[in-house]
C-alpha cells in the first residue's frame, strides 16, 4: 500500500511535465561542481537534477523512495556514471561516503515528524564525508505561495505530456502544534474541465530550530539563502536554503 502522503509522486511522466528544469536545478547544479563529488541525490524523483550533474563529469547515485520514478529516471539515463537506488531516507545504508548530498524539491517537508528529521540527519551524517556538503532547501512558513484555509486560490499552470494546459489550484489547514499543512490539490484540464484530486502533508521547521538540529548531527550551516538568487534568507523569504557542511568525527577524518 503506498504511502498517502506519496501520493503526488505516483504518476512520473505527470510530475516530470510539471517539474521542469528551474532555478533551483541551476543552484545546485553549480553547487556540486564547486564542491565535487560523489553525489548523493536523495529524492531524486525521476532523476532530471542527478543526471544534469552526470553529464557535468560527477558520479551521482540517486535514491528515491518511489519505484515507479526510479522506473523513469533508469528509462531516460544514458551512458552515464550513475547508480539509482530504491531505499527510504530515514533507513538507507550504502556502501559508501559521499562529498555532497542534495535534498531539493522540497521533500525536506516530508519529514513530517521530529523522529523522521533526527533519522534522516544520522543517515546523511554517516554517509557524508569529513568536510563534506549537505544542501537542501524548505519553504518557509510565513512566505508560503500556495493556498489557505478553505479557498482554493490557483497555485500555478503547466503544460502536461500532450501539451494540455493544467491549472493547479490549492487550499490548505495549518496545524500549528505540529507545524504541518495539510495541503489539498485540484488538477484541472483547461480545456476538457477534467478534474483530479490528492492531497500532502507539509511539515514546517523554523530557522532556528533547523539549524539546532543540524548542529545535533555535526553539521555546521555556512550559508542560508531565501531564495534561489541567494538572498539572505528573512522573516518573509520564501524558501529556506541551507548548505551546511559536515565536522570532523571526534578529530578523525574519514574517507569519502
Amino acid at each position: 500500500m503506498v504511502d498517502p502522503n506519496l501520493q503526488e509522486f505516483g504518476n512520473p511522466e505527470l510530475y516530470d511535465a510539471e517539474n521542469r528544469w528551474g532555478a533551483d536545478d541551476d543552484f545546485y547544479l553549480a553547487l556540486t561542481q564547486e564542491v565535487g563529488g560523489p553525489v548523493l541525490d536523495v529524492a531524486c524523483g525521476t532523476g532530471r537534477l542527478a543526471r544534469a550533474i552526470a553529464q557535468a563529469g560527477l558520479h551521482v547515485t540517486g535514491m528515491d523512495i518511489m519505484p515507479a520514478m526510479l522506473e523513469r529516471a533508469r528509462a531516460l539515463t544514458q551512458p552515464l556514471p550513475l547508480t539509482w537506488v530504491e531505499a527510504d531516507c530515514r533507513t538507507f545504508t550504502l556502501a559508501q561516503r559521499f562529498r555532497c548530498v542534495l535534498m531539493t524539491g522540497n521533500a525536506f517537508q516530508n519529514l513530517l515528524t521530529d523522529a523522521d528529521l533526527h533519522a534522516f540527519l544520522a543517515r546523511v551524517s554517516d554517509h557524508i564525508a569529513v568536510g563534506g556538503t549537505l544542501a537542501f532547501e524548505t519553504r518557509n512558513l510565513d512566505g508560503k505561495s500556495y493556498g489557505n484555509a478553505s479557498d482554493y486560490t490557483l497555485w500555478r499552470s503547466f503544460q502536461d505530456q500532450s501539451g494540455r494546459w493544467i491549472d493547479v489550484w490549492a487550499a490548505s489547514q495549518f496545524d500549528a502544534p505540529t507545524m504541518i499543512d495539510h495541503v489539498q490539490l485540484r488538477r484541472k484540464v483547461r480545456e476538457t474541465g477534467e478534474t483530479w484530486p490528492s492531497e500532502i502533508d507539509l511539515r514546517y521547521v523554523g530557522v532556528k530550530e533547523l539549524n539546532g538540529r543540524l548542529e545535533e548531527h555535526g553539521f555546521t550551516v555556512v550559508a542560508q539563502y531565501g531564495d534561489w538568487a541567494k538572498t539572505p534568507c528573512v522573516f518573509s523569504s520564501p524558501e529556506i536554503i541551507t548548505v551546511c557542511r559536515r565536522k570532523e568525527r571526534h578529530g578523525i577524518a574519514s574517507q569519502a
